[in-house]
């Protein structure tokens, strides 16, 4: 990953600077290829990045996975709302994160029960995605044998034909975090192998650039100048209407990073990313016929999987505005709009 572009990504989050304290503005269309779309995460962002593409797997082509566990890892249901979502809260923090997990069969049959009832896509469209898994050796937040049941996941649905799809890198010294390449170090981020805010380390491993490789083929040169495009604050509240934003736990303001490229609206394919501990990021980066070129940075907070009621609503949200050129971004855990019958409270999206 280029200077360029964490510096890009970095001034994302300083909502006091000019252009991103200025009210928001709509955000127009860029011609963007859903079929092109990828998602990656680290942490509980790449929870949500793996219950994301498996949940719509007909329009992930790569996931890009970065510390983290297996579909379902932390076994929530709809019915888990009764107890304020106790247990799988305490899985989450718990063997979803020390390891080991449970039985990876359990995980896989209830994706399978998923797909079967509709839930979910059908995970024949696993076989086809590239997945990059990652997990640091000195990672002291998640184990390596939760990764490893990310790993045996993904296997099952490949098979024996498309098992090169999948990359599991383990042999990088990194601690928790998104691994740049950045040479020399900058101030700022950590070391190689730290396991502390801001949660990314200079390991001399281009990560970013690695993934979007394995999922798009390679990629052109990376920019080592200053970017050209602009970053702005966008009204995400237009992506929500008839539904007000707040309802949906969506930001008002979104920020996003338009290269110049696809200003001009050259076709585009657009990679989500997820970047979550409690605060999560999700960038939504539109590449202009390369993976290269970054669209985006919208600030969230994610959730690690979605129900079905929030699915539709996201999904709706998602055709409309992404597959038609736009963006969105689901923030926090995307609120359902479905009550409980018997409390009249409106029903959270369960968790990973």
């Amino acid at each position: 990953m280029s200077i360029g572009v964490l510096r890009a990504l970095a001034s994302a989050v300083v909502i006091s600077v000019s252009p991103l304290a200025a009210a928001p503005v709509a955000l127009r269309g860029y011609n963007a290829a859903i079929g092109e779309t990828s998602i990656s995460g680290i942490s509980s962002g790449a929870f949500m990045a793996v219950q994301f593409a498996t949940a719509w797997s007909s329009v992930i082509k790569g996931v890009g996975v970065i510390a983290d566990g297996p579909f379902w890892c932390a076994k929530a249901d709809a019915d888990d709302f009764i107890n304020g979502y106790m247990l799988p809260v305490l899985t989450a923090t718990g063997s979803c994160m020390t390891g080991p997990p449970s039985d990876l069969n359990t995980f896989i049959a209830k994706a399978d029960a998923k797909a079967v009832s509709g839930d979910i896509d059908s995970l024949q469209n696993l076989s086809r995605q590239k997945i990059y898994i990652f997990h640091g050796y000195n990672d002291a937040v998640v184990a390596k044998s939760v990764t490893d049941a990310a790993a045996d996941f993904y296997r099952h649905y490949l098979g024996d034909t498309n098992d090169g799809n999948l990359y599991y890198q383990t042999a990088i010294g990194a601690g928790h975090s998104l691994v740049v390449l950045q040479e020399p170090h900058v101030n700022g981020l950590n070391d190689c192998k730290d396991n502390d805010v801001p949660y990314i380390d200079q390991c001399g491993y281009d990560q970013a650039g690695i993934v979007l490789q394995h999922t798009y083929g390679a990629p052109n040169p990376p920019n080592r100048g200053q970017l050209t495009g602009t970053m702005m604050r966008f009204d995400q509240s237009v992506c929500t209407k008839p539904d007000d934003a707040d309802s949906l736990s969506l930001g008002d303001a979104g920020y996003v990073f338009v290269p110049k490229d696809c200003a001009v609206a050259r076709a585009a394919s657009i990679s989500l990313s997820t970047d979550a501990n409690r605060t999560s990021t999700i960038s939504a980066n539109v590449s202009s016929t390369t993976p290269g070129t970054i669209l985006g940075l919208i600030r969230t907070i994610s959730s690690s999987s979605i129900r079905r009621p929030c699915r539709v609503r996201i999904c709706r949200l998602i055709r409309k505005h992404v597959g038609t050129g736009g963006v969105t971004s689901i923030t926090r855990t995307a609120m359902s709009r479905n009550r409980d019958p018997r409390s009249g409270r409106l029903k959270p999206c369960s968790m990973h």
